[in-house]
């Protein structure tokens, strides 16, 4: 089955385009035959040689472009169509004499016209012309002249270009639609151009042919497990048809492919390849004159499945006991139900003398048991046995061997009955049967089974040395690919009693597809068994039959049984040790098709704890709580679980209380990240406690406890006021004068021009710096709260500049420094001169370290207004730190 074709580039309507072309056999070279693309699907091809041989061949053309080439014709030689009436064969004494209508016609010379010129194929888009040639005609050669005009009296031209027609046939393809024409000949030989034939009446091309109209009444019927059956009904009208094209898709999903690939002349196909239990829909189209039709309405989906036919004959008969006038017989049911369930069984019997059959039942037998009454005792009786479906009554079984009419009184019991093999693998089956119906004497005390290896074997072999209560027999230690025979015995008090019927030959072999039961917990947390067979088995007629201890039906308050598809799932409602046992399920119809499962308590616990995951499933932790100490002094904790969805929800816990987020507590959820993170700033003996993040994702829970107590609690304090201090320390260095420069409170001491105010050298002289805040704390004795803005490397600019006072750099100059304040006038129009003594501060960053006065404390030509004691201590902002500068006569007494 091929792809749908594509439309068709250039169209009229629906109609497809096509291309024609030749090859001549002994060049081996293929030409186009139409220039133009042709629209119906025939072309009459001119200009060919006599006695050539050529092939051709078509493609379609649409707006991809042009599609592949059919398959050549085979090779076809052209020919004189007349050359066989122009010859006689005359038998005389010397044998057959070979004579020719140019051997009798030597004498003519100018050819006569031809004759009775006509229209031998009329299209839309061309007509042929064909004619006779001239009585006689001559012996030499001709061709032909084929003339035209159009209407009434209109004047005559060539129709045919070039050296003339070799056959009586030409087509002639430029005509205006809806014109008539009249056509003429001439014949030509060397000797000359005969005289024009008779004209011809009005010819003219056909109309455009009609688009075929769809087929309808599309039917599908069951054929078998991967095809079906198509029927339906040709347009109506009596248009004429071509062939069909069909077409199929799998219900739903809206693809539809090509069911044949050359068109069908009949209204009815078999579609093969089809997928067995899958639904499908069909359609058709047919192939006219004009092109292909649209296509026909869809059919109702169908499903590919196999026929119902009348079931096979069943097998088996067994006696199972005998009253003296009646009898209980039983039976295989058919190995083929022929597609739908057997709805019942009807018996036939016959007495010892081969007499004919009598019915026994006259209504059907629900199961494959019956009694049949009315008996002569002591006499002897054959039966066989029907199945029947919704089709009929299926093939009658074999007649069974003759039943004695004989009440049973013996003191062991009867056979077992209905023995089925199921679950049979490469190396165990199973093998199930239902007790007899004669109990002998006593009660049972159980059963014994028996083996026998090859089919044809009658030696028998024990299989359970003590026997069995159980109607079940797991067969196992098998050998794969090895054939077996099975037959089960009742024991009572007595003894053995009478074996049930053998079951057919057996081969250990695991089914291809074969899938066991399998065991889980769906997402809602409930325990379930499932079982898949193979997707094309399950049928109108069959189920999935669930049993525990394989007799033992399963109460609909312990578990909830459904069936989708291919597939069965038994789901426990809430499983317990109540639930534990050995569960097996088959197929209806289909017992071969089996498995078990065997819930035992160590796999209840198992799937129970997967339950309680599933209903109270857990955030997943990635890392637990984390306790961190940042360099300004805050404290982070912080926890990482698996990724969370958006909707997903924190709830943070202190001591018992919900925790807000705060200024001071900050806390936040990276849902993308699972990060829960809490920031304390600063740590407080109130943050003592345990802190709990509850998390909500879905029907996910997670909780997650942090002790941050006693030791751990005081330790991680200690660490985070430690740090503090430090950042303190950094904020306190003696370079914080920069706030100071634009001051006009300011000691002239640090300004260019003294004040007007002059100094009264008393120690009040710093009190307009106490209270202000903006002021640095090394000149009050109160440090202030706003931080000074001031870097410590505001003096490195001036260590390089040879300008600079010496008192300001590393090497000493060695000019004695006279002491005097003057000796910074030079520096004060300097721009490169650090902000702290100029009013307006420098663009130039200052990259100094805090310590870049520290080498003027040991250097004894440093001016003594910079020297005293040097401390390597930072500055307390006491104004104390000034006390080296007393005593020098020429410096402001502002610190006396």
């Amino acid at each position: 089955m091929g792809e749908d074709p594509q439309t068709p580039r250039f169209t009229l309507g629906i109609l497809p385009i096509f291309e024609v072309s030749r090859c001549d056999v002994a060049a081996g070279q293929w030409e186009r035959c139409n220039p133009a693309l042709q629209k119906a699907c025939h072309f009459p091809v001119s200009g060919l040689r006599g006695g050539t041989s050529y092939l051709f061949r078509v493609c379609a053309v649409n707006q991809a472009g042009a599609g592949r080439w059919s398959k050549p014709t085979a090779p076809i030689l052209t020919s004189d169509p007349l050359e066989a009436s122009r010859t006689t064969v005359v038998q005389s004494d010397r044998g057959p004499i070979l004579i020719t209508k140019d051997q009798l016609e030597g004498e003519v010379r100018l050819p006569l016209p031809p004759t009775q010129l006509t229209s031998c194929q009329v299209s839309s888009t061309y007509l042929v012309l064909s004619w006779s040639e001239p009585d006689p005609r001559g012996p030499e050669p001709l061709t032909y002249y084929v003339e035209r005009s159009m209407g009434e009296g209109g004047r005559w031209e060539r129709a045919s270009v070039g050296a003339g027609v070799s056959s009586p046939r030409f087509p002639v393809f430029d005509l205006q639609r809806g014109g008539q024409y009249r056509f003429r000949t001439r014949s030509v030989n060397k000797h000359g151009v005969s005289e024009p034939s008779e004209a011809s009446g009005p010819l003219g091309l056909a109309p455009p042919p009609e688009v075929t109209a769809p087929p309808h009444s599309l039917l599908v019927f069951r054929d078998s497990d991967s095809s079906v059956d198509l029927q339906w009904e040709a347009p109506p009208g009596g248009q004429e048809v071509l062939g069909y094209y069909l077409y199929y898709s799998l219900t739903g999903s809206g693809q539809w492919n090509t069911i044949n690939n050359k068109p069908i002349s009949s209204t009815r196909f078999t579609a093969h390849g089809l997928r067995t239990q899958q639904d499908y829909v069909f359609r058709v189209k047919a192939v006219g004159p004009a092109g292909t039709s649209a296509y026909s309405q869809q059919s109702p989906p169908a499903r590919v499945r196999a026929a119902i036919r009348a079931p096979g004959p069943p097998s088996g008969l067994s006696l199972l006991t005998c009253s003296g006038s009646g009898m209980v017989l039983s039976w295989r049911a058919p190995a083929c139900d022929g597609g739908a369930p057997v709805l019942g069984y009807y018996l036939d019997q016959r007495g010892p003398d081969q007499d004919p059959w009598r019915e026994v039942n006259q209504r059907p037998a629900q199961t494959r048991l019956h009694h049949v009454s009315d008996l002569a005792p002591g006499a002897s009786y054959q039966f066989r046995v029907f199945g029947a479906n919704l089709v009929g009554l299926g093939a009658p079984s074999g007649p069974s061997e003759a039943f004695l009419c004989e009440a049973w009184t013996g003191e062991q019991p009867g056979p077992p009955y209905d023995l089925q093999p199921l679950q049979v693998r490469s190396d165990s089956l199973l093998l199930r049967w239902v007790p007899p119906l004669y109990l002998g004497a006593s009660p049972l005390i159980g059963y014994q089974l028996h083996v026998s290896q090859d089919d044809q074997s009658e030696s028998w072999t024990v299989l359970n040395d003590q026997p069995i209560t159980d109607t079940f027999y797991q067969a196992s230690g098998l050998q794969t690919g090895q054939t077996y025979r099975f037959r089960v015995s009742a024991v009572n008090q007595a003894g053995v009693g009478g074996a049930s019927l053998p079951t057919e030959p057996i081969t250990a072999l695991t089914p291809p597809g074969t899938r066991e039961v399998e065991a889980g917990v769906d997402h809602e947390g409930r325990v379930f068994l499932s079982y898949e067979v193979p997707e094309a088995t399950p049928t109108d007629s069959t189920h999935f039959l669930w049993s525990r201890k394989q007799r033992e039906a399963i109460a609909a308050e312990r578990a909830i049984l459904q069936d989708r598809g291919n597939r069965s799932v038994l789901t426990f409602t809430a499983a317990s040790r109540e639930d534990l046992g050995r569960y097996s399920v088959e197929l209806s119809q289909r017992p071969g098709l089996s498995s078990s499962y065997s819930l035992t308590e160590a796999e209840l616990q198992r799937l129970s704890q997967l339950s309680l995951k599933i209903r109270n499933p857990r955030v997943g932790l990635r890392r637990g709580w984390q306790v961190e100490v940042t360099e300004d002094g805050a404290v982070r904790l912080w926890l990482q679980t698996e990724p969370l969805s958006a909707e997903a929800e924190l709830r943070l816990v202190l001591n018992d209380r919900e925790m807000a987020s705060t200024p001071r507590r900050r806390w936040r959820l990276d849902r993308a990240g699972g990060l829960v993170e809490v920031l304390l700033d600063p740590l407080g003996a109130e943050d003592q406690g345990s802190y709990t993040a509850q998390l909500r994702d879905g029907r996910s829970r997670g909780q997650f406890t942090l002790l941050l107590v006693e030791r751990r609690f005081h330790q991680v304090l200690a660490e985070s006021q430690a740090n503090r201090r430090n950042v303190q320390k950094k904020k306190g260095e003696p370079q914080h004068l920069s706030h100071v420069q634009e001051n006009p409170n300011i000691c002239h001491m640090f300004r260019r021009t003294p004040t007007s105010v002059p100094c009264s050298g008393e120690p009040q002289h710093l009190s307009h710096v106490q209270g202000n805040p903006n002021i640095c704390p090394m000149f009050s004795r109160t440090p202030t709260s706003v931080p000074c803005s001031g870097e410590p490397q505001h003096l490195s600019h001036v260590q390089e500049n040879p300008n600079i006072c010496p008192m300001f750099r590393r090497t000493p100059t060695s000019v004695p420094c006279s002491g005097e304040p003057q000796h910074l006038s030079h520096v004060q129009a300097n721009p490169n001169i650090c902000p702290m003594f100029r009013r307006t501060p420098t663009s130039v960053p200052c990259s100094g370290e805090p310590q870049h006065l520290s080498h003027v404390q040991e250097n004894p030509n440093i001016c003594t207004m910079f020297r005293g004691t040097p401390t390597s201590v930072p500055c307390s902002g006491d104004p104390q730190h000034l006390f080296h500068v007393l005593g020098i006569p020429n410096i402001c007494l502002r610190t006396n």
